[in-house]
């Protein structure tokens, strides 16, 4: 029997450095370029947004919400999910 871990995390500001390490925008060290064709997107952007900065704030934009966002409040939770190779299947 393995393991599986679920990481949350507040995101602040616009996240644009998570945002070009997740979109491999930037090649962190521990990343092989090689296998970057196997990573899998699990949501669709909607149309006209090209990344997850744009897709935070569209989200915000039509929530509906009437009172004003400032830099340090929480704008997104980022989620990972990860486990031994055997129970990821």
């Amino acid at each position: 029997m393995g393991y599986v871990v679920l990481h949350l995390e507040k995101a602040k500001g616009n996240d644009s450095g998570m945002t070009a390490h997740i979109e491999r925008k930037i090649n962190p060290k521990n990343a092989d370029p090689e296998r970057t064709h196997l990573n899998r997107e699990l949501i669709q952007l909607p149309p006209g947004v090209t990344d997850r900065t744009q897709a935070i704030q569209h989200r915000i934009a039509s929530a509906g919400i009437k009172r004003k966002i400032t830099h340090d409040q929480v704008r997104a939770i980022r989620l990972m999910l990860s486990g031994t190779h055997e129970d990821m299947k």
